[in-house]
């Protein structure tokens, strides 16, 4: 009765029983993963079922596990080898790219975590018909609870083929999405420690963020969340090089410590402890002045000084400026952030009063630091919009936001934000600004400061600039007004120089690129307008003419004071000298009576400004220990910067009444020894570079004979390439003979003064010294191909702070009226005596 009861055919006995067909389960099956992996293509930027999904997952894990222990063990052998160099060098190549195949794993491994949590398509796809399914399949089974219907057929048979029809394919989907996502999350949880949990980071989630990454100028030996903690293993000032492991000053990019690691390892857990330490222990009561000229210390802990005594580190800053000791730009700007931060505004004007310590550059670096936590928020938001982008983001891109977002923790402090009484404040120093400065600031000086300036605080151009309404709407490209100084010389040409010149009061700072085609009628309008005569002697060269000496001479005449840096009045000293005794190189002239004239001008400003020079050199008092021992570098490498060295050393010699010599390949003694500045101009002019250098033949003498110099000076590149030999006849450099002058005759203080190509460099002879941890040895650089006189100035200052003693004394005092006073009126009397000897601002 039954043999033509076939499922397979889709007929049952009974008429009103009928079974889907097979092939439609098959249909059905393939219709959701079509609609799966079209929405994961929609959603995700992936075709893939969340199977394939889960299984990638697995094996991208598997691969980055892989790529971390290849790294550890490059990691390792790097670190063990005696070969250091060679490692180094013999893994950059496949570290590069394992890190870019890591990189790559990483972000596909980050990209599919969306994928495995429970949204809304697995409610609507697989979850509502399984239990719409599942409720209709009780509905129509229920039949079996009746005796009439409760047949074998009706409550055995068919409950087979209606679970089949109606569960079966709802089911096994529901299945295979919810038990992998399901496995998906257990696993992530399983791997992830909870916070804090540092015995946890052997799971393979962990693993991950412990890949070593060691590039030649990387961010960080061990970056990531690792048990280390921190942005980097070896990141910041301790000996391995500045901010990754094999990055910083030193052979091979990998700072003092790679230097040392050949013979004298150390521990990485010594050396981090070492820059903590030294960060942790600047305390301003004992020691104020490394807030000012160490570029490392952060924000919170000028916070914290100022927090701590007010009196003192306001003291040592205004005391180091006097000094003439270079404070650094981030040091300004940390100050000036720090009391916006502790809400001490009235501090806060009085700095912005300072306008040459405290110009726009400090100000938006400051302001920057109070807004590094709002940009770090916007950046995290940006990248996070663009990972989850229809459009995949370039590598690019996100490299560029992630270099951002560390630039911006590295200015980010705990505490502060650009609020509402900060911008206010800005708002009044801006209103400050005179016509002139906005006008100097829209010919010479770029608009973005102005307009990152401006995005942050919402100035209004009428009211926050009223000297000068139209200059916040020129940084932002509207023209300048047509009548207006700036919109005339945004026009100057080669034929039209010399008419505005004769219209417009222009700084020669704007001129000096048509300084070949000024006539000598401009000039002297020029000489005659500044407001300056620093300005005309600056730029002394490009407008020499007898017109221009005359007004010189008159203007000193009558009691016009010079407030040039020392350094750089001594330079133009030289220039002065160099063109008075070389007829050749000064303006043409008709005849022998002319020239004469010419002649006899400039020598009378040279007698004028030698005058001004004595007077700076007899207040000049630099408290070395004597007696004090000057050596200067002769050898052909000082070709370049032979006169500047030879008026370093002499200068020092005539201050300091030192001992003075010069070296190549072996010492001689100077044709004189310099006691005025007209002596100083004399031996810079007639001595000359030549030979090899050996640095140790300036000392040898003093150690043969046993002689004590309680300071040394070396002027020199540091490049030193021969031997000399000592009188019991044993080849030395100088290195080793200054540590046996040391151990054997007196424990001698050095100052190196280095010239040197690159201004980050340490220099070959500094960093022996350096590596060795030799105590009282300083440096101060000038650049070897274009020194720089101007820079004596800070050379004074810092050789004077340098003594303990002197600097205490002067900090003491000054600390003691800003005790006893009102800091608003000390700082306004130090703030208008400095107003008077400042140089303008074109120089």
């Amino acid at each position: 009765m039954y043999q033509h009861a076939n499922p397979l055919l889709y007929t049952l006995r009974e008429k009103n029983t009928t079974i889907q067909p097979y092939w439609i389960m098959v249909l059905q099956y393939l219709f959701i993963q079509l609609l799966q992996r079209c929405y994961n293509k929609y959603r995700y930027k992936q075709f893939l079922t969340t199977l394939e999904i889960g299984l990638t997952r697995r094996a991208l894990l598997e691969d980055m596990e892989m790529i971390n222990s290849e790294f550890q063990q490059m990691g390792g052998a790097l670190l063990t080898s005696e070969n250091l160099l060679f490692n180094i060098q013999s893994v950059f190549g496949s570290e590069g790219k394992l890190s870019l195949l890591h990189e790559k794993f990483r972000k596909r491994f980050a990209s599919t975590e969306r994928k495995m949590k429970f949204d809304f398509i697995d409610l609507i796809v697989h979850v509502l018909p399984v239990v719409a399914h599942s409720l209709w399949y009780c509905v129509i089974q229920s039949s079996c609870m009746s005796a009439q219907d409760a047949t074998i057929w009706n409550c055995y048979n068919l409950f087979g083929y209606r679970l089949y029809n109606y569960v079966f394919v709802s089911y096994i989907s529901f299945c295979l999405t919810f038990f992998v996502k399901l496995l998906a999350q257990m696993f992530e949880n399983r791997t992830e420690p909870e916070h804090g949990d540092p015995k946890q980071n052997k799971k393979p989630r962990r693993k991950i963020s412990h890949v070593i990454v060691i590039r030649a100028g990387g961010r960080g030996y061990t970056r990531g969340s690792g048990s280390r903690g921190g942005r980097g293993y070896g990141r910041g000032v301790g000996s391995r090089g500045g901010r990754g492991y094999a990055r910083g000053r030193g052979q091979s990019r990998g700072g003092r410590w790679l230097q040392n690691e050949r013979s004298n390892p150390m521990d990485v857990d010594d050396q981090q402890t070492v820059s903590i330490n030294f960060l942790a222990d600047l305390d301003v009561n004992a020691d104020p002045k490394p807030f000012f000229v160490d570029p490392k210390v952060t924000l919170d802990q000028h916070i914290q000084a100022q927090t701590t005594n007010l009196p003192r580190y306001i003291a040592a800053l205004f005391t180091l400026n006097e000094n003439n000791v270079e404070i650094g730009q981030k040091a300004k700007a940390c100050a000036l952030a720090a009391a916006w931060c502790r809400h001490d505004h009235t501090l806060a004007n009085n700095l912005l009063r300072h306008r040459q310590l405290f110009t726009l550059t400090e100000v938006l670096k400051a302001v920057m630091m109070l807004d590094a936590g709002r940009q770090l928020r916007a950046y995290e938001k940006q990248i996070k919009r663009l990972e989850l982008s229809k459009t995949k983001p370039k590598a690019t891109t996100l490299g560029k936001i992630k270099n951002n977002i560390d630039n911006v923790n590295r200015l980010k402090a705990s505490t502060g934000s650009v609020s509402g009484a900060v911008a206010r404040h800005i708002q009044r120093w801006t209103r400050t600004l005179t016509r002139q400065e906005l006008e100097y600031f829209a010919l010479h000086m770029p608009t973005e400061s102005w307009k990152k300036l401006a995005d942050i605080v919402h100035f209004n151009p009428s009211k926050d600039f009223p000297a000068l309404p139209w200059f916040l709407p020129f940084c932002f490209g509207t023209p300048a007004p047509e009548e207006t100084m700036v919109a005339r010389c945004r026009t100057l040409t080669n034929e039209n120089v010399n008419d505005l010149i004769q219209e417009f009061k222009i700084p020669y700072s704007h001129l000096k690129q048509f300084k070949d085609h000024l006539s000598d009628k401009s000039k002297a309008k020029i000489a005659s307008y500044e407001e300056k005569l620093d300005t005309i002697l600056w730029y002394y060269e490009d407008l020499q003419c007898p017109d221009v000496d005359d007004i010189i001479s008159e203007r000193l005449e009558n009691g016009e004071e010079i407030s040039l840096p020392y350094g750089k009045l001594m330079e133009r000293l030289l220039v002065l000298r160099k063109l008075r005794d070389t007829p050749s190189e000064t303006a043409a002239v008709g005849n022998i009576q002319d020239q004469n004239s010419v002649q006899s001008s400039k020598n009378k400003c040279y007698s004028y400004l030698l005058s001004v020079a004595e007077g700076q050199l007899a207040k000049i008092k630099l408290p070395l220990a004597s007696p004090v021992a000057v050596m200067g570098d002769a050898s052909y490498s000082m070709d370049v910067a032979i006169r500047t060295a030879t008026i370093l050393a002499s200068l020092l010699t005539a201050v300091c009444s030192a001992k003075l010599n010069f070296f190549h390949t072996a010492m001689f003694l100077p044709a004189f020894t310099p006691k005025t500045i007209e002596d100083v101009l004399t031996l810079a002019l007639t001595t000359k570079a030549h030979g090899l250098t050996a640095n140790a033949a300036g000392l040898v003498s003093y150690y043969d004979n046993k002689e004590i110099i309680k300071t040394f000076i070396m002027v020199t590149d540091e490049i030193e390439n021969t031997d000399v030999h000592t009188a019991d006849g044993i080849p030395t450099r100088f290195f080793n003979l200054f540590m046996k002058y040391r151990s054997e005759v007196y424990p001698a203080k050095l100052v190196f003064i280095s010239f040197l190509d690159n201004q980050h460099d340490q220099g070959q002879m500094y960093t022996e010294f350096l590596n060795a941890n030799v105590p009282d040895v300083i440096q101060f650089k000038f650049n070897g191909k274009r020194p720089d006189l101007t820079k004596i100035d800070n050379l004074l200052g810092l050789l004077s702070t340098d003594s303990s003693q002197t600097f205490s004394d002067q900090l003491g005092k000054l600390q003691n009226e800003f005790e006893q006073s009102n800091i608003e009126s000390v700082m306004t009397s130090l703030i208008n005596k400095l107003a008077n000897n400042s140089p303008p601002n074109e120089v």
